[in-house]
């Protein structure tokens, strides 16, 4: 059995996400947290064997509060496999309600992944910590006027009926997700290793120094990101995703390298690509 935490609560699309990961044993039983920060400090405090979080979306880039998390906080943890998800949103509201669009509600990455739609009804916008819970703030705040911005299982669950389908800016958008638990994934020769590198100074190429210890060993990046270091402005890390296993031995040699140049590195973790299957 896996104890599993997720950005919840029920219908999200990261409990959406939980159904098709394989990295975890059977049976699966899922506990929804409010946060992406309570999802991760469940599998750190061990109240949770695995966690789910969303990662980044083919929209808006990577989801900031996840990667600085995992950059900063996690200690215990590793990511240990990566889903991809397809996306969709509606708009949803109470049944019976045909009041004026009063607001808008979802989580801020829906927000902004809908934001013509959003811009149209002249509304304000609430931004609340998933999409389920903006269904259920509809469902039960008893508040005419008040829209949901979410995919049609979190609708579903909170009994929710469609106002307008397929609202989202881009359609055929993804999220990729994350699993995190307390090792690596084993090695399946078509992997990947999320890493943080810091810089052993702010001189000119130091990003580039960095880059040709990967692509010297025929490492291709699949992400890479800068968030800063929270000492000083001006200060950052970069966190990149190689396509390689940190058992691979061109991984293990562009480490090697980086470490002998002066650079700090912090591994978040080895997992096998995500095939769409």
């Amino acid at each position: 059995m896996s104890r599993v935490a997720y950005l919840g609560p029920e219908g999200t699309f990261a409990h959406q996400a939980v159904a098709l990961a394989r990295s975890l044993p059977e049976p699966v039983e899922v506990h929804p947290r409010p946060t992406v920060v309570s999802v991760i400090e469940a599998v750190e405090d061990g109240d949770c064997d695995f966690g789910v979080v969303p990662f980044e979306n083919s929209v808006e880039g990577q989801v900031n509060l996840t990667v600085d998390v995992l950059v900063h906080d996690a200690e215990r943890i590793q990511v240990c496999e990566e889903i991809v998800l397809a996306v969709t949103f509606g708009a949803y509201r109470r049944p019976g309600d045909d009041a004026p669009v009063r607001a808008v509600l979802s989580h801020p990455v829906g927000l902004a992944q809908c934001r013509r739609w959003v811009h149209d009804q002249e509304a304000p916008a609430r931004e609340t910590s998933s999409t389920a819970e903006a269904c259920r703030l509809v469902a039960e705040g008893g508040e005419d006027g008040l829209v949901a911005v979410a995919s049609p299982a979190a609708a579903a669950r909170w009994g929710l009926e469609e106002l307008a389908a397929g609202v989202e800016d881009f359609p055929g958008a993804e999220t990729r997700f994350v699993v995190v638990g307390g090792s690596s994934a084993p090695p399946t020769g078509a992997d990947r290793t999320m890493f943080v590198v810091v810089p052993p100074d702010d001189t000119a190429g130091v990003l580039l120094r960095a880059l040709e210890h990967l692509s010297g060993r025929g490492i291709n990046l699949s992400a890479i990101a800068s968030r800063p270091l929270r000492v000083r402005l001006g200060e950052y890390c970069f966190v990149l995703v190689g396509d390689a296993h940190l058992e691979d031995d061109s991984m293990a040699a562009a480490f090697d390298g980086l470490r002998a140049d002066g650079y700090s590195l912090k591994v978040l973790g080895s997992y096998p690509r995500w095939d769409g299957g």
